[in-house]
């Protein structure tokens, strides 16, 4: 991250000069950057506000940013990952360790809908994946009882490969 900005959210152009350019650079952090289906607009979180909230603001000018109302959360539950539908029409993401949908009219101007609580997240959730439709998940979740694996710490590594 940048001492001055923090984490920002860039594009890298895959054509012309490919340089990276900034789409969103404050002093808070900046993460998670998702593009509409058609391109025009990017939904990304911010903690700009003291807590992780969900923006949404146009793309490849931006015009303002709309706050996704009901995805702000506390630092340690941190607002995202989200999704775009296929259609452009649904924005999900996860908040307060549930997973939340909003319906968006993304045309010339960017309006949202209530946001939905859909339901509650396993508390041992490791990762989330919808379908472009977001009509299914593939959640990874680990399986009851299983031992977590255990992790060894060799702080002699050195001498055992035959060093000083």
């Amino acid at each position: 991250p940048d001492p001055t900005t923090g984490w920002d959210t860039w594009v890298l152009p895959l054509d012309g000069d490919r340089k990276p350019v900034p789409v969103v650079r404050t002093t808070a952090n900046e993460s998670r950057g998702w593009f509409s289906p058609d391109g025009r607009w990017i939904v990304y979180s911010s903690d700009e506000s003291g807590r992780s909230e969900l923006y949404v603001q146009a793309f490849p000018v931006p015009s303002g940013r709309v706050p996704l109302d009901g995805s702000a959360t506390s630092g340690t539950d941190g607002a995202g990952p989200c999704w775009w539908s296929r259609d452009g029409r649904e924005i999900m993401f996860v908040a307060r360790r549930s997973l939340r949908v909003v319906a968006v009219e993304p045309g010339e101007t960017f309006r949202a809908g209530p946001v939905r609580e859909l339901f509650q997240l396993p508390e041992d959730l490791v990762r989330i994946c919808p379908t472009p439709d977001l009509a299914r998940l593939l959640v990874t979740v680990p399986v009851e009882g299983t031992p977590v694996p255990a992790l060894v710490i060799d702080t002699n590594w050195v001498s055992e490969l035959g060093g000083p």
